[in-house]
């Protein structure tokens, strides 16, 4: 049975192996009970739908632990059978159309998922079906812990800045997971950063609805700030957040958001403009967007950015405008 599961990638396309074990367990008279199990759920254990079948199974007795169902069937770690059968759990699992239960969360985060017979690719294949799943898109809870695992995993990390590391996950998958980090980043910047009683110009509710049209986006701290919320942002740090230093005497922080056509910095306190420029004229502030420090005087450019915005009467209906010319258009409300 081991060799049959350590090769059930490739074997289960012939059926000489299934046909011997199925002859031996048929006619076994014994009292193995390894051997009983496998005759009374051989359904789950044998054939190229076994792995589907009790992949289905594992995820349908939330009570009882996964690595406990496995090992009652006799499913050996490190094998091709035991990656298909998890494979199969995780996707059905985050498919379903009532996925968000408690239940649910706790058997794919915290069994499925971190399972160390998983490989990077079977990981890449299920980061992609789960990303795009529409009930997990729906669990603000699940999309959290999800960006949270990759965040976390060596393998894969942030996509904005180690986009080699994410090969396998499918160019959807990974825009969804870039969306969500940029809206994590604004909610960051602006709740963290910025209290709303600190935002008089509703900057917050302004730029969240453009949050799934950003494709990169680029806290950068000052001296003040990183000291103010030392302990959050340290907390953030070991879940895999990033943010740069913003070089300055003065107390605001900045916030980069690339929208791909324009670039655009925004600060934390009221009297600093907020500044547009092109991809062209970003890249003569630095050619490095992830670079670690970054004078403030170096984003307040206007000899080469597209336009500046203050914070006056109508910003917003002038930088909405400004905005659409480059085709970005706000969507839904978020808070």
């Amino acid at each position: 049975m081991y060799c049959y599961q350590a090769t059930y990638l490739t074997v289960r396309q012939f059926n000489w192996m299934e046909s011997i074990i199925k002859s031996y367990i048929g006619s076994y008279s014994g009292t193995n009970r390894s051997v009983l199990k496998w005759r009374d759920s051989c359904h789950f254990l044998l054939g190229s739908d076994a792995s589907t079948h009790l992949g289905h199974q594992l995820i349908s007795n939330p009570e009882i632990e996964i690595a406990e169902q496995l090992a009652g069937y006799s499913v050996y770690d490190g094998t091709d059978f035991k990656r298909e059968v998890l494979r199969t759990a995780i996707t059905s699992l985050c498919k379903r159309p009532d996925f968000g239960k408690a239940s649910d969360i706790l058997i794919l985060f915290e069994q499925l998922l971190p399972d160390e017979d998983l490989l990077k690719d079977d990981l890449a294949y299920s980061i992609s079906e789960l990303a795009l799943s529409i009930p997990l898109q729906r669990s603000e809870q699940a999309r959290e812990l999800l960006v949270s695992f990759v965040l976390r995993n060596q393998d894969f990390g942030d996509p904005r800045i180690s986009p080699q590391k994410w090969l396998g996950v499918s160019e959807a998958a990974k825009g969804e997971i870039i969306r969500w980090l940029a809206r994590d980043d604004i909610k960051f910047f602006f709740d963290l950063i910025i209290k709303e009683s600190e935002d008089p110009h509703r900057r917050k509710s302004f730029w969240m609805p453009y949050a799934d049209q950003v494709i990169r986006s680029r806290p950068l701290i000052c001296d003040k700030d990183l000291l103010r919320h030392d302990e959050s942002l340290e907390r953030l740090a070991e879940e895999g957040r990033v943010w740069g230093r913003l070089d300055t005497r003065k107390d605001t922080s900045a916030f980069i958001l690339d929208f791909q056509k324009l670039i655009i910095v925004e600060f934390s306190r009221p009297n600093n403009a907020c500044y547009a420029y092109t991809p062209e004229g970003f890249r003569l502030i630095t050619k490095n967007f992830w670079v670690d420090e970054l004078d403030i005087d170096a984003l307040k450019r206007t000899n080469i950015c597209e336009k500046y915005f203050a914070h006056g009467t109508g910003w917003e209906r002038r930088l909405r405008a400004f905005l659409a010319q480059y085709g970005i258009r706000g969507g839904g409300s978020y808070v």
